[in-house]
């Protein structure tokens, strides 16, 4: 193929930042890079040209934030519309870049501190920007990238300084190794350890207006699915690679389901969404899935990602009537 069309549904918080890569002749150099945008249950869809006679391409999703990101339906198929590469000059905000001449902006600065790359943004330092504003980072259809924002923040906003936030505090997000593909970000928040907050509530991870923040919250009051530091923190009493989940590499399943939607061998969680406990039986008609075969029906539903009676084009398989999709129970006969 010499045009690659890859589509996705995608359910990406603006606190997650989701990258498709395309590694042509899997040699490490990844020739085609992607921001999957901030998106809800919608279809995204992307174009690549291919090289000519290549022999093999490694697809690579990479992730990075606490935010939720769940990917569904994912296929990569020959296509007839693909993007020219990158200009050598006027690329865009957030596009990647090595000199400043190839920016419509002409600057070319750092994808985030300590990042190994550079991407176009709008300013290189504080003198760049008017006298109320500062120049930092924020994130961009494309990627993050500098701007001139105000001189402090709200939560949630990108940061590097507790100066630097309405709050006084610029807090790490995530503070372990697990999920280290890309620089842990640092966004403004209301605490920053436990020490911060009162009683017996804890710093965890919280939605503000610009993404995800550090907050003080109740011990075990996050949902399944939602963002987390700590099994503290969620319902279920735990928290696998910063979502509440049911299961994971060491906390299985009771027979005779099994955890899905972690990969153990490596120790990440997979964007497909939270580690579940499915039952092999199948399970009924509105009950959470991954794949076809967790259903007794055999029939998984995507965006909702819930077991089916049936799919809206081929209802007539098992009604006479029409194939109408609800929220609680995806996909009823009627």
């Amino acid at each position: 193929m010499s045009c690659i069309e890859f589509e996705v549904v995608a359910d990406v918080a603006a606190s997650a930042a989701v990258f498709l890569e395309m590694d042509f002749e899997d040699d490490g150099t990844s020739e085609f890079k992607q921001l999957i945008p901030e998106s809800h249950w919608a279809k995204v869809t992307f174009n690549a040209s291919a090289p000519l006679g290549y022999r093999s391409v490694r697809f690579i999703l990479r992730k990075t934030g606490a935010g939720r990101a769940v990917l569904a339906q994912i296929k990569a198929t020959s296509g007839s519309g693909c993007t020219k590469p990158l200009p050598a000059t006027g690329r865009e905000l957030g596009q990647l870049c090595t000199e400043p001449e190839q920016c419509a902006s002409d600057v070319c600065e750092v994808f985030m501190l300590e990042s190994a790359f550079k991407v176009c943004g709008e300013c290189a330092d504080d003198d760049a920007c008017a006298q109320d504003l500062r120049c930092g980072h924020v994130r961009g259809p494309n990627a993050v990238h500098t701007a001139c924002v105000p001189v402090q923040q709200e939560s949630g906003a990108l940061c590097d300084s507790d100066e630097q936030c309405q709050s006084g505090r610029c807090s790490q997000l995530v503070t372990d190794d697990s999920t280290n593909w890309f620089p842990k970000e640092k966004v403004c928040s209301t605490c920053a350890s436990d020490d911060d907050c009162s009683g017996d509530q804890i710093c965890g991870l919280v939605p503000a207006n610009l993404g995800t923040a550090r907050g003080c919250r109740d011990r075990q009051e996050t949902k399944l699915g939602e963002p987390c530091q700590v099994d503290v923190e969620c319902e279920s009493g735990l928290c696998t690679q910063h979502l509440c989940a049911e299961c994971d590499s060491t906390h299985t399943c009771a027979e005779p389901s099994n955890c899905k939607g972690y990969m153990g061998a490596t120790g990440l969680l997979f964007v497909t969404g939270v580690a579940l406990c499915v039952d092999p039986s199948g399970h009924a008609s509105g009950e959470p899935c991954y794949d076809d075969a967790d259903c007794s029906s055999h029939k998984c539903s995507a965006p909702e990602l819930r077991c089916a009676q049936c799919f809206e084009e081929n209802c007539d398989q098992y009604s006479t009537s029409n194939c109408v999709l609800r929220r609680q129970t995806p996909g009823t006969c009627r």
